[in-house]
């Protein structure tokens, strides 16, 4: 099953195929996804993006996924399709939202690693579209905890992250400039 896209056509064919594949793994998902429009774009428009969603609808770089295989593709719309579920654009409130990002793929991301059970269709892209590493956020230690518990821990490591770092300074602060 890991096939290379060719063209923007043929990144369209493979969403619907896509979607088909989910229903039958991942029914939940599947279904989900058979309500929620999934809209191409251009790099260009996508700013440099890989896909993201607003909480009705999935964009995705086909110039990205023109160039990568469809079980990235099975594996980022069923992403995507945690994030619609899980309402995560609404539950963020006033919390830190690359932060809360990163809570919430860890949620999704482990659950969709726990739903596929060791099968390989959902193979999550190592590199965004500049070619660089994706730190793909899996950690079973997260499991059956919600993206609030997941982003106070999170946040909690961070602080002792720069208190450390704070220290290893000696202690010196900077302050702002009145």
């Amino acid at each position: 099953m890991a096939t290379i896209t060719a063209s923007k056509e043929s990144v369209r064919d493979n969403i619907v195929s896509a979607k088909y594949v989910l229903l039958g793994k991942l029914p939940f998902i599947g279904a989900v996804i058979y309500q929620v429009p999934v809209i191409c774009k251009s790099t260009e428009e996508m700013e440099g993006e890989i896909a993201y969603t607003d909480g009705y609808a999935i964009a995705i770089n086909e110039d990205y996924f023109a160039k990568h295989t469809f079980e990235e593709l099975l594996a980022i719309l069923a992403h995507e399709v945690g994030h619609i579920v899980l309402k995560s654009m609404g539950r963020r409130g006033s919390r830190i939202h690359n932060l809360w990002n990163i809570a919430t793929d860890f949620v999704i991301n482990n659950m969709l690693d726990t739903a596929a059970n060791g099968e390989n269709y959902l193979k999550f892209p190592t590199t965004d579209i500049n070619g660089e590493p994706i730190k793909y956020c899996l950690d079973h230690k997260y499991d059956n905890m919600t993206a609030e518990v997941v982003y106070d821990i999170l946040l909690k490591e961070e602080k002792q992250k720069n208190q450390k770092a704070s220290e290893s300074l000696g202690g010196l602060k900077t302050s702002k400039a009145l």
